[in-house]
């Protein structure tokens, strides 16, 4: 009755009954029991969030190592945990547990089953347990890598279940071949000889002796390192700087080929390399034309009255018909002019020079670069 007289917002209203948590603490009998604060700083500098990348079995090992430190008389360690659990969950994790029925959760034991299933689920167990039994050795992994490996599964899923003859046989058929001769020259013949125990701690004591030998020498070897990138430093300054010549030469090379001949008028060469002023290094076969340009140059006036002899036979002052292989005419010469004919061989560019040496270069550097891969190599 008294219900039914109450407004509808009262129905609406919070309260703190909402808000009851999930935990059961046990009562306490000790009148000196207190939790210190500092055991609570600790406790929230190592929460769990909840997330895919956290491990819920490390959170509740460090947990427990931070539980142990307190001891009380006539106080057990089920109210101690129970207590301090709510404070190591932060976020998601923090809400899952408030979420839980209102005094749901008596013990310790309760507590941690309820965890590991919401933040390890059986098919995360069942994923973990395939990656035990289906361990295989990396390509470039040391016996001392792939051993702590193989533990850090085992860590991350202490309920796997498998015995320990079985860990030690899974992890001995993940090796390659030269490892696992290895590893049998080390047992003095086969480790499958040896106890579980002894194998067990024979891979141990193998793995630590290697990384101990790894450290001690690692400042001496190079692993694709020192010699890899200097080697790369180099020919890539080498590319540059000749890129900053070939750009340089281009430049000088376009400045000259807009120079034009004062003789001929062609672009591409000086007075001093026209052919046409250096009567030298003409063929024998154009002393007519030469003798001509030579004449039509000295007087100056073509039409003149002054007889010149050499023009008598000229083919372009005859009224005959022109022979059957005319001569071949120059493009910066006059009127018949037959260009001469050189005898050496055709000059390369100071371009082409530059890329032949560049090709040579970089051929050696290769070389180089090929046996320094070689000698890590057979070093590591």
């Amino acid at each position: 009755m008294g219900d039914q007289n109450q407004l509808l917002k009262d129905f609406a209203a919070p309260n703190s009954q909402g808000t009851q948590s999930s935990i059961t603490r046990p009562n306490v009998e000790a009148n000196n029991f207190e939790l210190k604060p500092s055991l609570l700083l600790i406790v929230q500098q190592n929460q769990f969030g909840g997330g895919a990348t956290e491990d819920p079995n490390l959170h509740l090992s460090i947990f427990l190592e931070y539980c142990d430190t307190l001891k009380l008389n006539g106080v057990t360690n089920d109210v101690i945990r129970l207590r301090l659990f709510s404070f190591s969950l932060r976020d998601k994790a923090r809400a899952w547990l408030y979420s839980l029925p209102a005094g749901s959760i008596t013990t310790w034991d309760q507590l941690s089953r309820v965890f590991l299933i919401k933040y390890f689920p059986p098919s995360k167990t069942a994923q973990m347990r395939n990656q035990i039994t289906s361990f295989v050795l990396k390509e470039g992994e040391s016996l001392y890598e792939a051993w702590e490996r193989y533990k850090e599964l085992l860590r991350m899923c202490p309920h796997h279940g498998l015995e320990k003859w079985l860990i030690v046989h899974t992890f001995y058929n993940g090796l390659t071949y030269n490892t696992r001769m290895t590893v049998d020259a080390a047992a003095g013949g086969a480790l499958m000889n040896k106890t579980i125990d002894e194998a067990y701690n024979l891979i141990e004591d193998m793995a630590q002796n290697h990384y101990q030998w790894v450290n001690e020498r690692a400042p001496q070897t190079s692993k694709g390192g020192k010699y890899e990138i200097d080697a790369l430093d180099h020919i890539s300054s080498k590319v540059d700087a000749l890129f900053k010549k070939v750009e340089s030469l281009s430049i000088n090379s376009v400045a000259s080929t807009s120079i034009s001949c004062e003789i001929c008028g062609y672009v591409g060469h000086s007075a001093l390399q026209c052919q046409l002023g250096n009567p030298s290094s003409i063929d024998t076969s154009g002393n007519e034309q030469v003798n001509y340009v030579n004449n039509f140059n000295q007087k100056g006036d073509p039409f003149s009255n002054t007889y010149n002899p050499v023009w008598r036979n000229h083919p372009n002052f005859s009224y005959r018909n022109p022979p059957e292989n005319p001569m071949p005419t120059s493009n910066f010469g006059p009127p018949g002019f037959r260009a001469p004919q050189s005898n050496l061989p055709p000059q390369r560019s100071n371009l082409e020079n530059m890329m032949e040496k560049f090709v040579t270069t970089q051929s050696k550097l290769n070389k180089e670069f090929k046996q320094v891969c070689d000698d890590s190599i057979k070093i590591e």
